[in-house]
């Protein structure tokens, strides 16, 4: 998908949902920027935000791949407009951006820290790669190997990104960007922009955790809306376990809408097309699914 000079084009095109489906969008709790306060009772992680995820908490450690990105096709990716939820501090985000060269691909997060850390790991990851490269044949999860030494970002600083208005935002790094949002907040909009892609990688558990059975489903209507047509829809169901539940005064046993509930609701209620179990990747008992609109 070319983009034009003008600015207006820069980001996919809005494109209306051909299957309205009427769920009343919204949480059982109060939205995430009413909950601030209780929030911090239960540290900054209380929706899955960890601060070092790619280097201590996932399941490879401080591993260069992410395995669950190997189970995924790259034309789903190529010249395709991709949002990423919850990503993070943004390293799936740079590495497919890199890799599979989408138009435009989007990072989105409701930790203003991790937006922040996104957005820096985006200009070192500009600023160390290799000028002559063409392709990135390898992702680095940890975002810790680069052509030049890291030391030299600290010796001189990091590239701006800044560009002209005119400039055609059609190559790494411009083709990213990173947005601080609760994206379950609140139900699509017609005016907002559509995508070829999304992405919910380690989300599904959060935002159930907080938002119930209501919450898990308003967010799969919203994304079914915020696809284009014949979009895909990548989610790692998670099991609705978490050791700290009694702090956030969550039964988990109470939830009546379960992972294995998913596929029914996605397919015969929301009217997903297709779906295609990518398996588990290495190392996790959990599979992938692809959903096709």
């Amino acid at each position: 998908m070319k983009r034009t000079s003008d600015s207006s084009s820069q980001r996919p095109k809005k494109k209306p949902s051909h299957r309205p489906i009427h769920i009343t969008v919204g949480a059982v709790n109060p939205p995430a920027s009413h909950l601030n306060n209780e929030k911090r009772k239960f540290g900054t992680s209380s929706y899955g935000n960890y601060t070092s995820y790619y280097t201590t908490r996932h399941p490879q450690g401080d591993a260069t791949i992410d395995y669950r990105i190997d189970l995924l096709d790259a034309s789903i990716f190529n010249g395709k407009s991709v949002l990423d939820l919850g990503c993070n501090s943004g390293n799936i985000t740079i590495a497919l951006a890199q890799k599979y060269k989408p138009s435009f691909i989007k990072g989105i997060d409701i930790d203003e820290n991790l937006i922040r850390k996104a957005n820096t790991n985006l200009r070192i990851a500009y600023s160390l790669r290799d000028p002559n490269m063409k392709e990135l044949k390898h992702i680095d999860l940890a975002l810790q190997s680069h052509y030049f030494p890291k030391c030299l970002s600290n010796m001189y600083g990091l590239l701006q990104m800044a560009v002209p208005p005119t400039f055609e935002r059609t190559e790494f790094p411009w083709t990213v960007e990173f947005e601080t949002v609760d994206w379950t907040e609140n139900p699509y909009n017609p005016n907002e922009q559509q995508y070829d892609t999304i992405l919910a990688l380690s989300l599904t558990k959060w935002i159930q955790l907080h938002g119930g059975d209501k919450g898990i489903k308003s967010f799969f209507k919203k994304v079914f809306d915020s696809l284009s047509r014949d979009g895909s829809f990548v989610v790692e169901p998670q099991e609705l376990k978490y050791t700290r539940a009694k702090n956030l005064n969550l039964d988990v046993d109470n939830f009546k809408f379960l992972p294995e509930h998913y596929n029914d609701f996605l397919m015969n209620k929301l009217g997903f097309k297709k779906c295609l179990d990518l398996g588990a990747p290495k190392g996790s008992s959990t599979s992938i699914f692809m959903y096709t609109k």
